[in-house]
């Protein structure tokens, strides 16, 4: 087996992987002094996130979804996700409190459990229009807090902080509105089956 046909074949793992692996050097850049350095946070952050979209979908097109893709991809998700918002609670403080990302982490737990039990009742566990959603504006609303430190670093334009407060607390609740579907879907589920 050529190299190319290999890399062809682990391309969307490596892609996964890579997500994961972002995360130091994104963090690096973020709290260094430089406000160029910022600036090059952002773009990796947008590089990244972009590989998630483009994994699943090289792995769709050309049927090379794996059980280790499956269970690495969301698993990238969360932790390229979750580092972000600890590293951004770390920035800005009280703006980005903890107990709302304790609370992402809670549902984050609460579904995998879910899936955990639909997995061994042998029960089709579907996502959600929301659940697909909720990463995308998780992501959106890190870039949008990552735009306004650099707009900070370079005086660029005046902005309340407690706006970062406000997109933070909309992007904990669709989270959370997400995870109650869940949990409807599987109470339903149950019903059915009993």
């Amino acid at each position: 087996m050529n190299i190319s046909n290999t890399i062809h074949k682990n391309l969307p793992n490596i892609l996964t992987l890579a997500r994961m692996l972002s995360i130091p050097v994104i963090v690096f850049f973020l709290f260094s002094s430089q406000p160029i350095h910022k600036v090059i946070s952002f773009f990796l952050v947008f590089v990244f996130s972009l590989t998630d979209a483009i994994d699943g979908y090289y792995a769709r097109t050309y049927n090379l979804i794996t059980d280790l893709g499956k269970y690495l991809d969301p698993l990238a998700d969360k932790i390229f996700i979750l580092s972000l918002f600890f590293s951004l609670h770390i920035y800005f403080g009280e703006f980005v409190p903890l107990w709302m990302i304790l609370l992402i982490i809670f549902r984050d737990i609460s579904v995998m459990v879910l899936r955990s039990i639909y997995s061994y009742k042998k029960i089709d566990f579907k996502t959600s229009i929301l659940g697909k959603r909720k990463t995308l504006i998780q992501l959106v609303s890190i870039h949008i807090m990552l735009l306004v430190i650099i707009l900070k670093e370079y005086n660029l334009f005046a902005i309340n902080i407690l706006f970062i407060y406000y997109i933070m607390l909309f992007c904990v609740i669709i989270t959370l509105s997400s995870g109650f579907v869940y949990v409807f879907q599987y109470f339903k589920l149950r019903k059915n089956n009993e």
